[in-house]
């Protein structure tokens, strides 16, 4: 009687890798379709569309604006609905809006609803689009930035100097972003992370 053969080491290992790949993959396919939202501040990234490996690192593909960015699933949390939040998203009383700007301050406002957010300024001088507006969320600075700049995307066609202010607890935080900085993130050659490092 012949003794059965041992399956070597590796390749038991190799199958086991290959396994825990596949079942990792098809937990993470189950959320394409839902919304993603980023694991440590919460804030909305966008409707996750795919899901790939990319340099060994698990990825979804999360479009956002129209724009897809690669995400690590280890940094989203995946939901099958938006959070909804009744809070009021209209400018301040006094607020300055000048009326080329009323699509982008509305498309903003909004936005700034999730931070509890308040729309002071937004207005077009030449080519420099300035924006004020105040938050009661002192951590969600970069969230809100970033919110803007997808605002401005989808409401102004051209691209313009931005010079953005923002009031919390009693500080001012303030960045100035060049057209053509602006034109590279729009066009997805500038990713949030890298645009995100010329505001600070």
């Amino acid at each position: 009687m012949f003794a059965p053969k041992r399956i070597p080491l590796f390749v038991f290992a190799l199958a086991m890798a290959v396994m825990l790949k596949a079942q990792s993959e098809a937990t993470y396919r189950a959320n394409i379709g839902k919304t993603a939202f980023n694991a440590t501040n919460g804030v909305e990234l966008g409707k996750i569309v795919d899901v790939a490996s990319v340099n060994g690192v698990w990825v979804y593909r999360v479009n956002r604006e129209g724009r897809i960015i690669n995400s690590p699933v280890k940094n989203v949390v995946a939901k099958d609905v938006l959070s909804t939040t009744s809070v009021d998203t209209s400018p301040e009383a006094n607020a300055q809006i000048d009326p080329s700007m009323q699509a982008t301050a509305k498309e903003f406002s909004g936005r700034l609803g999730q931070y509890n957010g308040r729309l002071q300024a937004l207005t077009l001088k030449g080519i420099v689009l300035v924006d004020r507006w105040s938050s009661a969320k002192c951590d969600y600075y970069d969230g809100e930035a970033i919110d803007l700049l997808l605002s401005v995307n989808r409401t102004v066609k051209p691209s313009v100097d931005i010079d953005g202010q923002r009031v919390c607890g009693g500080k001012t935080k303030t960045f100035k972003l060049s057209s053509s900085r602006f034109r590279d993130y729009r066009e997805g050659k500038l990713s949030d992370s890298e645009v995100l490092k010329t505001l600070r």
